[in-house]
């Protein structure tokens, strides 16, 4: 039997500083974890800001952060083996411990008359993933999970529409770089991923037509 409990608290303020609004929120969560005899307790501190400012009616800056934490997955923590099959056996990881996850995210918004502009930068850092290992042992294949170094994603992103042309017509054209960088114990992996989306759409008395086209997104 293994149990987990966890109690999250937090304060949060809001205001405005002329052009410039802001909301700030500070915490923490406390995890208990049990099993049989073995007890552990961890208390982890939290916080996310959210800041605005209207540059004048057709130029705002937003941008969020955020300190937070991934728990484990408690099948992942259980201290037990499981036998997959005759080479293969998981185990759980009583060791496991909480990934920190950092969260930026920056948008600039432009607007004028038909044309409007978006550039969203997203940045996202986890301390300590927890990701797979596996290793032989005894001539079996280990598989269990581990506090890898870390992982980490920026997806700068731009869009442009038009529209409304007429009060009938509104286009759409966005496109953004993945990039993917993950450090485990023993190994370092990276990934680029480009992408776009053309959006149309058309809208006259009760008739409305659309159309989409993109690429995937490979994570």
């Amino acid at each position: 039997n293994f149990h987990a409990t966890y109690l999250n608290v937090y304060a949060e303020w809001s205001g405005n500083i002329k052009k410039l609004n802001y909301r700030l929120s500070l915490g923490a969560v406390q995890g208990r974890y049990s099993q049989g005899e073995n007890v552990e307790k961890r208390l982890l501190p939290t916080t996310r800001v959210r800041l605005g400012y209207n540059v004048n009616d057709n130029f705002n800056i937003r941008f969020n952060g955020s300190l937070s934490y991934n728990p484990p997955e408690l099948g992942n923590m259980g201290n037990v083996s499981q036998i997959i099959d005759s080479l293969q056996i998981r185990k759980g990881n009583p060791n496991l411990h909480e990934s920190k996850v950092y969260i930026t995210n920056m948008a600039v918004n432009y607007q004028k008359g038909l044309f409007s502009t978006n550039l969203n930068i997203y940045y996202q850092y986890c301390k300590n993933a927890m990701m797979e290992s596996i290793f032989l042992d005894n001539n079996h294949f280990i598989h269990t999970t581990e506090n890898q170094k870390s992982w980490q994603k920026i997806t700068p992103q731009l869009e442009l529409k038009v529209g409304p042309i007429k009060d009938i017509l509104n286009i759409s054209l966005a496109t953004g770089v993945n990039y993917y960088d993950s450090k485990g114990l023993n190994y370092h992996h990276s990934y680029t991923n480009w992408y776009y989306r053309f959006e149309t759409s058309a809208m006259y008395k009760n008739w409305m037509a659309m159309f989409m086209i993109q690429n995937q997104q490979r994570t």
